[in-house]
């Protein structure tokens, strides 16, 4: 359903990737920035996603939270 590579990787501090859903015009490429910042209890993840075409900002809005977020959160606790 989406394809993507990696651009950049700083291992423990930054992943960025150029993404792209499978049905999205062929011209249209999107850029995440997923960033890792040490906390007082943890580690904390900052997100950015640019250049999803308007078409699909609604769904990819959505996505996030169900397909990543919330899973990654259960995993987290699970592991404790």
């Amino acid at each position: 359903m989406i394809g993507g590579r990696n651009l950049l990787i700083v291992p423990g501090r930054v992943i960025v990737q150029s993404w792209r859903a499978k049905f999205w015009n062929k011209e249209d490429i999107s850029i995440l920035i997923l960033k890792f910042l040490k906390t007082r209890v943890g580690t904390r993840a900052d997100l950015v996603h640019a250049g999803v075409p308007s078409y699909d900002q609604q769904g990819v809005r959505g996505g996030w939270p169900k397909y990543y977020w919330k899973p990654w959160k259960r995993y987290l606790a699970s592991a404790k």
